[in-house]
């Protein structure tokens, strides 16, 4: 028994395995255990390596969640809404991606806001309105204007305007520079241009109510803006949808309200001409009969040459075989089209004795119309013919107008039963039988079937009022044809 104990319990009386937590004694040489640790695999020692993760504390309320993870939620259509509660979106400006506060925080009108600003931003790239994601821009409408007539104020079509069309444009322009000066371009709204009328409308001192004088500077303002925009000196027009009309069609008054009321009465306008002892006044007579049988502006007739070469105004074309005239060239303004005259028997009357005196005194003019009080190669200035019928109206006591001449010649080819289609060829006029109407007024439905008065030319009774200037005799080349083919 006792030797069974001996065997199962150990003996102390040996020196017991030196153990990790027991220090050796002093002085004593270490173990070979302590000397060198047993090496783990790498594998178990990466195991035993746990990353230190700091886990982000959850808020008491669960509902407030989402917002304290991200501070954006997308609500989808380029609408986000801040953890504050705020509305923004997300445009592309200069080619970067930022955001844009919509001022509310409601989500039915920050999408309208958001849409405004889509469209307007769209509009602005093809300069027709100021992008709302835009820098402010310190530049005045007067600055624009400047540069406009820097730039000798070009037209549309980027070309240089005719000398009388860029004086009216200057003029228009220094006329803007009174109000719009110092005007900011980002301030310009309707209401600016309702400023301006009531402004301009003060300084008007023509007799008239001004409202056409308006609507002519604005267009020239328009045209500032525009071609500002193509230079890139300014981002936008705002006048692109902003420009209001202030002139009511129901006070236009057609000119056909100053054109002479018979062939007569032109007689009676150009022999007051012609008994003056003046050769100003003579050629200004000349001119209005011209005007009045042929329908051209005054533009036109001024730049009628006797010495011109074919394709040129005032060369007569010619029959080959009987070398009567067929037609005479006319340069047409304002673009128009067909640049003839149909030569009919009271045109070539008038044009040969007009010849005729031309050759007596003003021989070495080549014009027309020449004038004596200018250059002797020089023609009648535009507004001599204006002044003179001035001076005839107050004698007549009814106003007569260089524009009634050619509203009498559409007068009369419409007493003929003549379309306004083929009206509107021979006077050139571009605009076509809409535009006559607008401009010459319409005409009583019995005409449009040759039910008309037959206006004529040449008075009915009495003579032709160059018959006072005691001109040689002259014969016309063509037949006298019949009253509906010769009208």
């Amino acid at each position: 028994m006792t030797d069974s104990i001996n065997q199962t319990q150990p003996r102390f009386d040996t020196a017991p395995a030196p153990t990790a937590g027991r220090v050796p004694p002093r002085g004593a040489p270490p173990s070979p255990a302590e000397a060198s640790p047993p090496a783990l695999p790498l594998l178990e020692a990466l195991a035993k390596i746990r990353p230190a993760v700091k886990r982000p504390l959850r808020p008491a309320d669960p509902r407030q969640a989402d917002l304290a993870l991200r501070a954006w939620r997308h609500l989808g259509g380029g609408l986000y809404r801040h953890k504050s509660g705020g509305l923004y979106s997300r445009p592309v400006i200069n080619g970067r991606r930022t955001w844009r506060a919509l001022g509310t925080a409601n989500e039915k009108a920050a999408r309208q806001i958001l849409t405004h600003n889509q469209v307007a931003h769209a509009k602005s790239k093809a300069g027709a309105g100021l992008s709302p994601y835009a820098k402010p821009q310190f530049i005045t409408a007067g600055q624009v204007l400047r540069k406009y007539l820097e730039d000798n104020c070009p037209d549309r079509r980027r070309r240089q305007r005719t000398a009388r069309n860029f004086a009216a444009v200057k003029h228009q322009c220094l006329a803007l520079l009174g109000f719009w000066d110092t005007i900011q371009m980002d301030g310009i709204t309707l209401a600016t241009c309702d400023q301006y009328c009531d402004w301009r409308l003060e300084r008007v001192h023509r007799g008239r109510p001004g409202h056409c004088t308006v609507d002519a500077e604005l267009c020239a303002l328009n045209s500032a803006f525009t071609w500002s925009v193509r230079c890139e000196f300014i981002r936008y027009n705002p006048l692109v949808h902003r420009r209001a009309k202030y002139h009511d069609s129901k006070d236009t008054k057609h000119c056909r309200e100053f054109m002479p009321a018979d062939a007569a009465q032109i007689h009676d306008v150009a022999r007051t001409f012609f008994a003056s002892v003046k050769d100003r006044s003579q050629s200004v007579g000349w001119q209005y009969l011209l005007e009045a049988f042929t329908g051209v502006r005054t533009e036109e007739a001024l730049r009628l040459r006797l010495d011109a070469p074919p394709g040129r105004p005032g060369h007569l074309i010619t029959d080959h075989l009987t070398g009567s005239w067929k037609a005479l060239e006319i340069g047409r303004a304002k673009s128009g089209i067909n640049p003839y005259a149909l030569m009919t028997p009271h045109l070539e009357l008038l044009l040969r004795n007009l010849f005729a005196w031309h050759a007596q005194r003003h021989p070495k003019n080549p014009f027309y119309f020449p004038s004596p009080l200018r250059d002797s190669r020089a023609a009648l200035h535009r507004s001599a013919l204006v002044r003179g019928l001035r001076r005839v109206s107050l004698a007549l006591g009814r106003k007569l107008t260089s524009h009634g001449a050619r509203a009498y010649y559409v007068t009369a080819r419409r007493s003929w039963g003549v379309s306004d289609v083929q009206i509107a060829i021979e006077i050139g006029h571009r605009g076509g039988p809409h535009l006559l109407v607008s401009t010459y007024g319409g005409v009583p439905t019995n005409w449009l079937h040759g039910d008309g008065p037959k206006m004529g030319w040449l008075p009915e009774t009495g003579l032709p009022a160059w018959s006072v200037l005691n001109l040689p005799t002259v014969s016309t080349n063509i037949l006298q044809l019949p009253k509906t083919t010769a009208a």
